[in-house]
């Protein structure tokens, strides 16, 4: 009985504690999201690319003050397009994708740390309380965007790492996640992931693990997320 009262309160401990992490974290990025107007310059044109989407009813290939805008890939237009869709056209809607990836990056962070069983509130906490997370969550920039998926591709090789190179779904993430970070900001995408790899396997001098991450595979699940938009938008 004592045993399983202890799992009953480490369970309800976990789960004050993540809801903690939900309320600060919603708290920091939700609150008052529509208060202000959109900022110049980069939030009025991402915004209005957006809306572009739905006007011109062109998924496919993006449009500024109706002429043709290639500067970035595709990934957070959808995302805010779709966000107008849903709520109407708003300061609120168009950063509301933001602040949901700010959440998702939290929660991964919380997830993450208590897979590795070290304070996974602290970890998620500190995260959400940083001045930059708090910033780039409340408004209309692919950064937050970017932050969660090379996070989710970083937690796919560490995943991958830590069942001995052995459970290949969690390969598939890394190689998938980063194809989406492609078609979120371009090169960097994938540049960051494989920078951050590349030096911690160096730094412990493990260069011969870079073989064991099922490259082909990997590389068609890579080109599947990123390769079709710009072949569609070419």
């Amino acid at each position: 009985n004592n045993k399983i009262l202890t799992k009953c309160q480490i369970s309800a401990n976990r789960n004050r504690g993540f809801l903690l992490t939900l309320v600060v974290a919603a708290i920091l990025f939700f609150a008052g999201l529509g208060h202000f107007p959109l900022f110049e310059p980069d939030e009025g044109r991402n915004a209005e690319v957006a809306r572009e989407i739905i006007e011109l009813e062109d998924w496919i290939t993006p449009h500024y003050n109706g002429l043709t805008y290639l500067d970035k890939p595709m990934l957070f237009f959808w995302m805010v397009a779709t966000s107008f869709k849903a709520l109407g056209t708003s300061a609120m809607a168009a950063r509301l994708p933001s602040a949901l990836m700010a959440l998702a990056t939290v929660i991964l962070t919380w997830l993450w740390a208590r897979r590795i069983k070290v304070g996974r509130v602290k970890a998620a906490l500190i995260l959400a309380s940083t001045p930059f997370m708090i910033a780039f969550s409340r408004i209309v920039i692919f950064d937050m965007t970017l932050a969660f998926l090379v996070s989710l591709s970083l937690f796919g090789f560490w995943g991958f790492e830590r069942s001995r190179f052995q459970k290949v779904r969690y390969s598939l993430l890394f190689f998938g996640s980063m194809g989406l970070a492609t078609i979120t900001k371009g090169p960097v995408g994938f540049l960051l992931p494989l920078l951050t790899i590349f030096t911690y396997l160096g730094f412990l001098g493990r260069w011969k693990d870079l073989r064991r991450l099922h490259w082909g595979p990997g590389l068609i699940v890579f080109i599947a997320m990123a390769l079709p938009w710009f072949l569609a938008v070419s």
